[in-house]
């Protein structure tokens, strides 16, 4: 058993732990195909997309986790920034050198550089380089046609493969990009969890904190209408509800109690004030 921390709302934080990774079916499949990435190293690019919430990046981390000794891991958290800042973060997390105010930012130099530091660290030891790209809708068509060239490693006996993970979206944008939807070896659509992955999903984030609770299957009916099976939203409806019963003193995970929680959520989002534009 894994005790986090002995305080029973930390199960349901919405920040991505794979501690706390429930294996549906979905996510199996997702973990899977992702795995096969690092094995197979034929495969270029990989897309994993999905609605908000759905538990991309807690995947990510945990494929990161997951992978052999023979693949080496880029993460970048977000592709929301020029191709010049991508590929010195690349080198930086290989070599923990940065080099893009060395090359003032010129692409041609970051790119020597990058071909340097992947011959030093990835070919030189039989190595495999798997680059995730998170919040992969952001990135410009601009920028994924660069990206593309990250994987032109012919004559090397290493392999490049980029990942991209994000709202579906980036489809759109490799839609616009057909020489780079060409090297697209694998694709997998991430769906929210069904009803019945509710129970479960909630008893295994008390369980790596060493806590039980009687869970009403009302309860888990209302939660799965409202949030869809959105894991992020039901962390947040769990998290309201479980500090309410940490200060009350009760195992009870009452349909009244959470019907309570979403109608003080709905209530919050009536409120929110309209942004100006």
């Amino acid at each position: 058993m894994n005790l986090i921390q002995n305080k029973i709302n930390c199960a349901f934080e919405t920040d991505p732990d794979p501690n706390f990774f429930y294996e549906s079916s979905q996510h199996s499949e997702a973990i899977s195909r992702l795995l096969y990435i690092s094995s197979d190293r034929g495969v270029n690019i990989g897309v994993l997309t999905g609605e908000i919430g759905s538990g991309k990046t807690l995947l990510c981390k945990l494929y990161a986790r997951s992978v052999g000794y023979s693949s080496r891991i880029v993460y970048i958290p977000s592709s929301n920034i020029p191709y010049e800042a991508i590929l010195d973060t690349i080198i930086y997390q290989l070599s923990g050198v940065r080099k893009a105010k060395e090359c003032n930012m010129d692409r041609y130099l970051l790119h020597n550089e990058y071909e340097k530091i992947l011959n030093d660290y990835i070919s030189s030891t039989g190595s495999h380089l798997i680059i995730i790209l998170d919040e992969c809708q952001m990135i410009s068509t601009e920028c994924l046609k660069n990206l593309k060239c990250l994987t032109n490693t012919q004559g090397q006996s290493s392999k490049v493969s980029l990942i991209f993970c994000g709202q579906p979206e980036f489809n759109q944008t490799l839609n616009q990009c057909p020489t780079v939807a060409q090297r697209v070896g694998l694709m997998y659509f991430l769906p929210y969890l069904k009803e019945e992955d509710i129970a479960p999903y909630i008893s295994l984030r008390l369980n790596q904190i060493g806590k039980k609770s009687i869970i009403d299957d009302n309860a888990i009916g209302m939660i799965y209408r409202f949030s869809r099976g959105c894991p992020r939203d039901i962390n947040k409806i769990c998290k309201i509800a479980f500090e309410y019963m940490d200060k009350v003193e009760t195992l009870n995970f009452s349909s009244q109690l959470i019907e309570m929680v979403i109608n003080d959520i709905q209530q919050q989002k009536l409120c929110m004030p309209i942004q100006a534009f």
